[in-house]
């Protein structure tokens, strides 16, 4: 399929996903259907949180390791990226519904209960796809 035709087939799901779930279902449907991080990826991570003193230690060394930025907030992990990196999405500049983007949620949460060996609760604050101009995801254990 073109890059056109991705964002059209995932904005018609969006829709479908829309006109037919409750907004609470449509999170853990997308969140459910994420793409994993790697398991190399997410070993470096746990291994810097390891070395890191603390939250902020850890923030300045991931940012040091990945294409994200991440800061700090008391006991709030915050992840940044620059663009949009979903393979089906990212070659068009339109933007599109908010539950597409879902699916990074799953993926952060999946590496970060990883990271922090505890559940973890994920808020999509900004997407470069909702017209930010970058992505930013609030991380908290809980």
């Amino acid at each position: 399929m073109s890059s056109k035709q991705r964002f059209e087939w995932a904005c018609n799901v969006c829709k479908l996903l829309e006109d037919n779930f409750e907004y609470e279902t449509i999170c853990d449907i997308r969140m459910d259907c994420c793409c994993k991080p790697s398991m190399l990826h997410m070993k470096k991570l746990k291994d810097l949180y390891s070395k890191s003193d603390n939250l902020q230690d850890y923030a300045i060394l991931a940012s040091n390791e990945t294409p994200a930025k991440f800061w700090a907030e008391g006991s709030t992990l915050y992840m940044s990226y620059p663009e949009c990196y979903c393979s089906d999405v990212k070659h068009t500049v339109e933007t599109m519904s908010k539950s597409w983007c879902l699916c990074t949620l799953g993926y952060t949460r999946y590496m970060y209960e990883y990271i922090f060996d505890c559940r973890v609760k994920v808020e999509l604050l900004e997407s470069v796809k909702l017209g930010n101009h970058r992505c930013v995801i609030k991380i908290e254990s809980i």
